[in-house]
């Protein structure tokens, strides 16, 4: 029942979250006309900035370590998209709200580090659920009419793109696995 639950909650924190960031960024999606700050790489993979409100990049001048940390970001966190200060906003808040889903449902049951797999579980399963329902909102992104710019492995048969697909059973196996390890954590303790 507790799943059922859990499960329940993340389709409609999906549902809602997706509906906002449509709402938010229309037709153009990954924050592309908004006034936030922006890092991206150019074909070189030199790291670009873009200061709020500001239309043109230039050099970040933050240290060497934090540039690499947000050439990291920008590669696989953004998947070589920009890296947006509204992105970062909204998945703050996503992390911070699974973590009050999941250590509301479970904290009495599981020790920090297993809610702590479970909360990043949760962020793959939902990230990757809430990304797909993005496309089924967005009035302009039906069916045949997607960009394949935005993923270029979309599947059209299973309408998901591979990267999100592993996401989403990287996101399953790690909750599942938090769940079979507590009968091993029983016995030790």
């Amino acid at each position: 029942m507790i799943h059922l639950l859990f499960a329940s909650i993340g389709v409609v924190w999906c549902l809602i979250v997706a509906w906002l960031e449509v709402e938010i960024e229309g037709k153009d999606g990954w924050a592309k006309n908004a006034p936030t700050w922006k890092y991206k790489l150019d074909g070189q993979g030199k790291l670009w900035y873009k200061p709020f409100g500001v239309e043109e990049y230039r050099e970040p001048t933050c240290s060497l370590y934090m540039q690499k940390m947000l050439t990291w970001l920008v590669k696989y966190k953004a998947g070589g998209r920009e890296f947006t200060g509204y992105h970062c906003a909204v998945d703050t808040f996503q992390l911070f709200v699974a973590h009050t889903v999941i250590y509301m449902l479970f904290f009495q049951s599981a020790p920090w580090w297993v809610l702590e797999m479970r909360v990043f579980a949760a962020l793959f399963m939902f990230w990757t659920l809430e990304d797909t329902l993005w496309f089924r909102l967005n009035p302009f992104y039906k069916d045949g009419k997607l960009d394949p710019a935005w993923h270029p492995d979309w599947n059209r048969r299973w309408r998901v793109s591979k990267g999100m697909g592993m996401l989403f059973i990287q996101g399953c196996v790690i909750y599942a696995l938090s769940f079979a390890i507590m009968p091993i954590i029983h016995l030790v303790w």
